[in-house]
């Protein structure tokens, strides 16, 4: 950290805001494909096999529906892309996506109006900007969208649908992963989507004929406690985090025995 604020909230570090974008501009320039994820995600089969590979970048999202929720003014902009786990192409789109929105958020502090430290939620509302100006085609399954989805209403702090749908030719193109497969915390460790009953047409495509793919321990804390509880915690650092001689406080829950009489309520 090399501000007071940084040293508060590491978040708030310029660079590490920027990193992960800097990182993929960078290896766009160079001509590099690659898939750039968050410490926080464990793969459970090979992701490049879960690749459509008919995309500039391909991401996860932290939606339960895309296929009817993807591009609503009326959600969360930060849910469209989760950018922890994202594949970019070395396509010049890329990069001038990449490079668009660093300049666009550039500054920490603009007109008196300081940036939003959630990077993700910055990225996500710089993207639906162009999306709304028609310079990117969102990819789901074999649905396709060049206008962002009016509704109702629009979420406070969202982004409003003004162009009505205009178009480039040809658009930046992103396509977004199944949320069963590829999954963020919520799809995973609460819903335990992957399990549920899905449409056999998923199967035809590469995001859902490989089963569950990876898991993004977003959205769910302490962390290693609920990828412990899961099973996806494969470091054997037992001793030391408890020591030599590691002391427990075991209790057996009584069967038949409600909570209130546990603890006497």
């Amino acid at each position: 950290p090399d501000t007071p604020e940084a040293t508060q909230d590491p978040w708030r570090n310029d660079d590490l805001w920027k990193f992960k974008y800097r990182l993929i501009a960078t290896l766009a320039h160079m001509g590099v494909s690659a898939l750039v994820v968050d410490t926080d995600v464990v793969f459970m089969s090979d992701p490049f096999e879960a690749l459509v590979r008919d995309a500039d970048i391909e991401t996860m999202t932290d939606l339960f529906f895309p296929e009817r929720q993807l591009l609503s003014t009326a959600l969360r902009p930060e849910d469209n892309v989760n950018t922890g786990y994202m594949y970019h192409t070395s396509s010049p789109a890329v990069l001038a996506l990449m490079t668009g929105f660093l300049d666009a958020f550039d500054l920490k502090v603009w007109k008196g109006l300081e940036r939003d430290w959630f990077n993700q939620r910055a990225f996500n509302k710089f993207l639906l900007e162009w999306v709304d100006a028609g310079l990117v085609e969102v990819r789901y399954k074999a649905r396709r969208w060049r206008a962002l989805q009016r509704d109702m209403w629009t979420n406070a702090g969202g982004v409003a649908a003004l162009q009505g749908g205009a178009s480039a030719d040809p658009p930046i193109t992103i396509r977004i992963l199944d949320p069963a497969f590829v999954a963020h915390g919520m799809n995973f460790f609460w819903r335990r989507a992957h399990l549920l009953p899905f449409e056999e047409s998923a199967r035809h495509w590469a995001d859902g004929a490989h089963g569950l793919v990876a898991v993004h321990a977003n959205g769910v804390e302490p962390k290693d406690y609920f990828m412990r509880d899961r099973g996806l915690w494969f470091l054997d650092e037992f001793a030391a985090r408890f020591g030599s001689s590691p002391k427990f406080l075991i209790y057996e829950h009584p069967a038949g025995l409600s909570l209130a009489g546990d603890f006497e309520m």
